[in-house]
Formats: structure tokens, C-alpha cells, sequence
């Protein structure tokens, strides 16, 4: 993605996977590019789980976060791009990245995901839940599958 394609030359971006939103879709590696490219801060949300933590959820095995508290602390920075699976606020365009299936699952399974978390995930990529929650929320969203290995 060039940054001329783009009204301003900096603007304020959410690279958006989404709940169960599928990780593994190539967000990380998008930001990356696009923070280098625009020369703007990556603000990757996955290291600021413990910070907005709030409980573990036993069944899923996995954390729990107060994503209004989350959203709170994101919508107040400036020219950044945001690397996130959850379903935070922000004024932000809104990337939402896409994966083949089986890519998909390849990722997961490298990760050490187990086969339930697995499969909500690639359910979750099948049924295009995170384009359909973004565009249900108002968001301009950007469609795009990823290729990336």
C-alpha cells in the first residue's frame, strides 16, 4: 500500500482483525509495513493485554480484557497505527485483513493453538465476522486479503 493513496499523508489507521477475530491473518506484519512506510508508531495491542486485563476466561483459556478502558486509552493517541484482534473504538480507518483457510490454520497451529481455539478463529474468517462487525459499527473499512507468509 503506498501512502499517497491516502488523502493525508499521515493518517490515524486501525489495522483491524477482529474477535474471535481471527489472529493469524497478517495484522502484525501490515503495520509493520505501513508504520515504516508512513514513518509512524505501531501500537501493537497484544502487549498491552496484561495492562487492560480484568479477568481470565477458564473455558477459552485466555485473558480477559475492559475494552471500553482499552478504546479509552487508545482513541487518545495521535498519528499511530493500531495492530488489534479486539473490537476497540477508536476514530480510525479501518484495515480488516483477510486469509485462505487453510493459511489460516497453518498459522494457528504453528502458534500452538489448540483445536478449539483453532476453530473459532477459522469460523470466525469463514463467516467474515470482523468485515461484518466493523461495517455494522460505522467504519470505513478497507477489504484486503493477505498473502503474506
Amino acid at each position: 500500500m503506498k501512502a499517497n493513496s491516502f488523502p493525508c499523508s499521515r493518517p490515524q489507521v486501525d489495522v483491524y482483525g477482529a474477535l474471535p477475530r481471527t489472529p493469524g491473518t497478517g495484522k502484525s506484519e501490515v503495520a509493520d509495513i505501513l508504520g515504516k512506510r508512513l514513518a509512524m508508531k505501531v501500537i501493537h495491542v497484544s502487549n498491552l493485554i496484561d495492562k487492560f486485563s480484568i479477568g481470565i476466561d477458564k473455558e477459552r483459556k485466555t485473558k480477559i480484557v475492559d475494552e471500553e478502558k482499552l478504546s479509552d486509552y487508545l482513541v487518545h493517541l495521535d498519528d499511530v497505527i493500531i495492530d488489534t484482534h479486539l473490537p476497540v473504538k477508536v476514530d480510525a480507518r479501518c484495515f480488516v485483513l483477510r486469509c485462505d483457510i487453510s493459511e489460516l490454520k497453518r498459522r494457528l497451529k504453528r502458534r500452538g493453538w489448540n483445536k478449539e481455539k483453532i476453530d473459532e478463529n477459522v469460523q470466525a474468517e469463514i463467516f467474515n465476522e470482523c468485515y461484518d462487525d466493523m461495517t455494522k459499527k460505522g467504519y470505513e473499512v478497507v477489504d484486503g486479503r493477505c498473502s503474506c507468509n
